[in-house]
């Protein structure tokens, strides 16, 4: 997956490669038993000299949060989790 950007000069945008997120796994909540699955992302993470990608996740409760995934950790079961 890539994104676009712009070079420091403001010159043509350049590709820049980011990682790519298995959209077929899961991700938990912080207390490992909520289970929310990925819905969409590759959009840049907006925090200052992070590397990471923001992941759409939707909740069980409908609810759609954005995390990181440099926030992202990968379980025994090969799924994500948030913390």
């Amino acid at each position: 997956m890539a994104y676009l950007d712009r070079n420091p000069e403001g010159a043509a945008a350049v590709i820049i490669p980011v990682q790519s997120i298995d959209r077929t796994k899961h991700v938990f909540a912080e207390n490992g038993r909520t289970r929310g699955r990925i819905v969409g992302g590759g959009d840049r993470c907006t925090l200052e000299g992070c590397p990471g990608v923001r992941i759409s996740v939707r909740w069980p409760d409908g609810s759609l949060t954005r995390p990181c995934s440099e926030g992202l950790w990968q379980r025994k079961d090969s799924h994500y989790q948030i913390g």
